[in-house]
């Protein structure tokens, strides 16, 4: 097993996604939108450290996910058939060819090939190469959304994680009008009448995003109401014909204000969301304790050390040292030095 890649600063810690996917055309469930979190995730990891992306027998790049990262349960069957299915859904997106100059629509696929690593739980998936400047570039007239991965794939339902997506990009605005046509067009309910009026439509999917993001911890959250702007024509098929999202963003109250702080903070946050597992606030909630009693970094050394610890016994061959185990004796110091079960 490969030493434990913890992040060390904030941008690490953080995924950035280009706007042309927060808001772009596609209906994913939301097994497969945590299946395009984790491929960015070990996209920019790879974009960022200057890495190469590895490549297969056949020269085609390639992650390896873990069946329990993408869904909560480990079912990896499930999981596998989601990933599989992703190979008939398209993603599209426009650029600028930076020689004759004009602009290109491209349509492809996120997954090509995958394959299951029998007796594990882990998957390999082949994507497109034209998924990286999809996923990960952000560049002029692009825009980007910074998102944290691991809540994002905490979040239980793929209407909430989008929406959780699209306030964090548009956090600093406070308020985001989104038209019903383009919740339509975006979410793809074209071929879902069930989801067509507005009262369907704020209960089962905004309603439920508003619950679901409040429950995880996330300091960035909504309100919402629906509303008809402009001047209102007879026979119009929706009472509203937008969606006033109401930001809120309580992170400055939460997090540290240095950088030296948000960087242990996320360290230990990123950390004991893997120990306890993405699908609880647990983590989130351990570490703003420790952060409003001045104590975070005193959990920060605590947590560097054992990682510290588990690395070096990697190293050594005859050693019998695996992540469980890692996980189980973090929690242990934390139950014995601090009482937290």
């Amino acid at each position: 097993m490969a030493k434990l890649k913890m992040p060390q600063t904030v941008d690490e810690y953080l995924v950035l996604q280009p706007n042309n996917v927060t808001f772009g055309r596609y209906d994913y469930t939301a097994t497969q939108e945590n299946v395009i979190t984790l491929v960015s995730e070990a996209l920019q990891d790879y974009m960022t450290k200057g890495k190469e992306i590895p490549r297969d027998l056949f020269n085609q790049p390639y992650v390896e996910i873990s069946a329990g990262d993408a869904a909560d349960g480990n079912n990896k069957f499930r999981v596998l058939k989601e990933v599989q299915g992703m190979m008939r859904k398209t993603f599209q997106f426009k650029w600028v060819h930076p020689e004759v100059h004009k602009t290109i629509e491209t349509t492809g696929v996120v997954v090509s090939t995958v394959h299951s690593i029998k007796g594990t739980d882990r998957i390999v998936i082949n994507f497109n190469p034209w998924v990286i400047p999809f996923l990960i570039y952000y560049g002029k007239g692009v825009g980007g959304t910074w998102f944290n991965p691991a809540l994002s794939v905490g979040l239980k339902s793929e209407y909430a994680k989008r929406i959780y997506k699209i306030i964090c990009s548009q956090k600093d605005k406070r308020t985001y009008v989104y038209w019903i046509t383009d919740v339509i067009k975006d979410f793809e309910l074209e071929d879902k009448p069930a989801l067509l009026d507005n009262s369907a439509m704020k209960k089962r999917i905004f309603e439920v995003a508003k619950k679901k993001i409040d429950a995880s911890g996330s300091p960035i959250t909504f309100d919402f109401e629906f509303l008809y702007k402009g001047v209102k024509q007879p026979n119009t098929k929706h009472a509203s014909n937008c969606v006033v999202l109401h930001i809120k963003d309580s992170e400055k109250k939460k997090k540290p204000d240095t950088i030296d702080g948000q960087m242990k903070y996320n360290y230990c946050l990123s950390l004991l969301y893997k120990v306890w597992g993405n699908f609880t606030t647990k983590a989130m909630v351990v570490c703003d304790r420790f952060n409003e009693e001045g104590k975070i970094s005193e959990l920060y050394d605590k947590l560097f050390d054992i990682t510290h610890w588990y690395n070096k016994k990697m190293t050594d061959l005859e050693s019998d040292m695996t992540e469980d185990k890692y996980f189980n004796t973090v929690k242990k110091r934390l139950r014995e030095d601090y009482g937290i079960e």
